[in-house]
């Protein structure tokens, strides 16, 4: 998978965006990926029925090639901006389990990803993860702030 390998060469292109969690799903809703395809409308209506943080910091994985040619993103990671622990992980020493904890889900073509909060405690193998289908099956346009919104 070209993904896969693009991360472990790290020819990804990050980029951070803070947004409302209505905000968020609004793009999801208007979002048709490169095959036109449009996310199901009782998946966005589950993601509104989570009780859902005020803020979230949006993380958009991209390809160097696919980024700066036609601003497309190939997923995201959603983080909860308002966690106040996130902040403060820089100082703990299980810094991964306490980002973790702050990350809402992760949107890769063909499916969202929800870090299991019931993974064994003596797990040093990693964090186990529960999926749920997305419609996209390929890239996004990347979040477009309005001219009234903060960057």
């Amino acid at each position: 998978m070209r993904l896969a390998s693009a991360f472990a060469s790290g020819d990804v292109v990050l980029r951070s965006v803070s947004v409302s969690p209505e905000d968020y799903l609004l793009h999801l809703k208007d979002s048709v990926d490169w095959e036109y395809r449009h996310e199901d409308s009782q998946t966005l209506e589950g993601f509104g029925r989570l009780g859902l943080p005020k803020m979230f910091w949006v993380v958009e994985v991209s390809l160097p090639q696919l980024f700066p040619a036609n601003e497309r993103k190939i997923g995201e990671v959603v983080i909860d901006a308002t966690d106040s622990l996130v902040a403060d992980a820089i100082y703990d020493p299980k810094l991964t389990q306490t980002l973790i904890s702050a990350v809402k889900w992760i949107r890769l073509p063909g499916n969202y990803y929800f870090a299991d909060a019931a993974c064994p405690e003596d797990n040093d193998d990693g964090i186990f993860f529960s999926s749920a289908p997305s419609s996209f099956e390929s890239h996004l346009p990347v979040i477009v702030l309005s001219n009234d919104q903060e960057v």
